[in-house]
C-alpha cells in the first residue's frame, strides 16, 4: 500500500476516534472529573496505536505523532469544546 494512502488511513482512524471520546468526555467530566477524562482518552489513544501498528505496520512515533497523535487530540478538543457549549 503507498504511503500516502496509509497516512489518510491512520488520520481518518484517529479523527474517528477523537471525535468519539470528544463526544463521550463530557458525560465523563460531570460524572467523574477532569481526570478520568485525561485517563480515557489516553487508553484510547494508545489502543488505537496499537491498531494502526497492526494494520499498516507503521512503527516510528514521528510517522504516528504526524498521523495520529496531532489529529486525535485536535478533534478530541474541538467536539469536546462545541459538546460543552451546545
Amino acid at each position: 500500500m503507498p504511503d500516502y494512502k496509509e497516512k489518510i488511513i491512520s488520520t481518518l482512524m484517529h479523527t474517528a476516534a477523537g471525535a468519539g471520546v470528544g463526544c463521550v468526555s463530557e458525560s465523563i467530566v460531570i460524572g467523574y472529573g477532569g481526570g478520568m477524562v485525561a485517563f480515557v482518552g489516553a487508553i484510547v489513544l494508545i489502543l488505537m496505536n496499537q491498531i494502526v501498528k497492526l494494520g499498516l505496520k507503521k512503527r516510528e512515533f514521528n510517522w504516528w505523532m504526524a498521523n495520529g497523535i496531532w489529529p486525535y487530540l485536535a478533534t478530541w478538543f474541538a467536539v469536546w469544546v462545541i459538546a460543552i457549549n451546545i
